[in-house]
């Protein structure tokens, strides 16, 4: 019988080398091509590895064109790591595999279709200072009998909401009037309960009085909402007006185009016979929604998600936690769980998960068949440091503490550059970095910085 990399040359040696130094679990991941599949990758499990070594497992074990293969990643940086290790696998092959991000992915599917989407032909991708302009232009309509009026025309907090609410709807796909009435609704309804009648005598007021504070509170804040939903609605008529779009309208584009137009999906769901996610817990409404359309024509498509809900890290982003619950149940997938740790020692990773045993909203507490403990097998495992948990008076002093044991394990021969210093919000950094420079201490910031509310900053020293 012929060897099947003489049936396939563009499988490398290196693939055959990868492959076998997978561990059982990986290797299950990597063979199990057909039908949804949702692998749960704890950290330092080699997720990324698995991806690359699937896609080339596919090719080799199947007839599948390259160019049949849509990735989709959640960074840039990632689908380029993905691609650098796939070429390592298949050569210049590599570079026919579909592997986006879903914002990449999109924005080719609308310049493949021109025509389809010729309203939007001309228009530019907004600027973060453009999307600021037109928020602050909103708010400088505002009229004083207006909910979100600013009697010191102070707006900033306020732009800061426009923008993070309109991003939200985008994100999410929601449809402002359902919201409204949604809202409406269960303000009807609390009124005709006992929900706005005084439960206990408070001042004037007796058991059973109408609370018309609480009832007031509430009909307010409906009106802050329907204002915030007008301004969304002001900020799609400036985006056209100025024949511009912003950076999540490439999906709700696409996304429309596929749930009105059957002719339209279905080139695409012909165009790719495998799919594969990674980052899955971090993808929000509206990608999951994109991943949900494609994979609509079989019952039981190929469709293969990576990720781990413990690591939800941008729930900021629009990212949503439930994520892979609701794949498990839509798609019954067969589960494949990673559980050996490469990159850290067991006390470690023991620390971590009493920590994260705290969340309510994990797939484990569901399927309780499921083990998610991890198990350190990489070079870090004959690490024996307990985890040390030290607390301080006052932040005060755990800056003096944290720098001094930096210091210390400076003098005892350790490399600066093997410590690191996570804080909570930014405005943290600017105490650390006063003392480090006080102990003459090496080191390398990087934090947000404010200005649009997206530039990215990062200093050295």
């Amino acid at each position: 019988m012929k060897d099947l990399f003489d049936l396939h040359p563009k499988i490398n040696p290196s693939f055959e080398e990868a492959y076998q130094g997978l561990n059982i679990a990986q290797k299950k991941a990597v063979d199990s091509i057909e039908g949804p599949v949702m692998v749960i990758a704890g950290p330092g499990t080699g997720k990324t590895q698995i991806l690359s070594i699937r896609i080339g497992n596919i090719l080799k074990k199947t007839d599948c064109d390259p160019k049949s293969i849509l990735c989709l990643t959640y960074t840039e940086a990632g689908a380029k790591a993905m691609r650098d290790r796939l070429q390592k696998f298949i050569g210049a092959t590599a570079y026919d595999v579909g592997i986006y991000t879903f914002h990449s992915f999109c924005n080719l599917i609308i310049r493949e279709n021109p025509e389809e989407f010729g309203l939007f032909g001309n228009f530019d991708l907004a600027s973060d200072l453009d999307l600021n302009n037109i928020a602050t232009d909103i708010t400088k309509s505002f009229q004083k009998d207006h909910p979100l009026y600013n009697y010191k025309n102070n707006y900033a907090y306020t732009i800061y909401n426009i923008l993070k609410l309109i991003q939200l709807i985008k994100q999410e796909n929601w449809d402002p009037n359902k919201i409204i009435d949604d809202y409406k609704k269960e303000i009807i309804s609390s009124k005709d309960s006992d929900i706005y009648i005084y439960k206990q005598n408070r001042g004037n007021n007796k058991k059973g009085d109408f609370n018309e504070n609480l009832y007031k509170k509430d009909t307010d804040k409906l009106k802050r909402y329907i204002a915030f939903f007008e301004c969304f609605e002001k900020y799609q008529e400036s985006l056209r007006t100025k024949e511009l779009f912003d950076f999540h309208d490439m999906l709700k584009w696409v996304l429309e185009k596929f749930k009105n137009d059957d002719t339209f999906l279905a080139k695409y769901q012909e165009r790719f016979l495998y799919y594969l996610v990674d980052e899955y817990q971090d993808t929000n409404g509206i990608q999951n929604e994109i991943i949900y359309q494609l994979n609509s024509y079989f019952d039981s498509s190929n469709i293969f998600v990576v990720g781990d809900d413990d690591q939800a890290i941008y729930r900021f982003q629009g990212a949503k936690m439930d994520n892979m619950i609701e794949f498990n149940a839509k798609y019954k997938p067969e589960i494949i769980i990673l559980t050996d740790n490469y990159r850290s020692s067991q006390h470690i990773l023991n620390a971590a998960g009493y920590s994260i045993q705290n969340n309510i909203e994990r797939l484990i507490n569901i399927r309780t068949d499921l083990n998610k403990d991890l198990t350190a097998a990489g070079k870090n495992k004959a690490y024996n440091d307990q985890v040390k948990i030290i607390e301080y008076y006052n932040f005060e002093a755990e800056v003096v503490g944290v720098c001094q044991q930096i210091k210390s394990n400076i003098d005892n021969g350790i490399e600066p550059k093997e410590m690191a210093i996570l804080y909570k919000k930014n405005n943290e950094a600017d105490s650390y970095v006063k003392y480090l420079q006080a102990l003459k201490i090496p080191y390398s910031v990087s934090k947000e910085v404010n200005v649009l509310q997206e530039n990215h900053h990062q200093t050295n020293h």
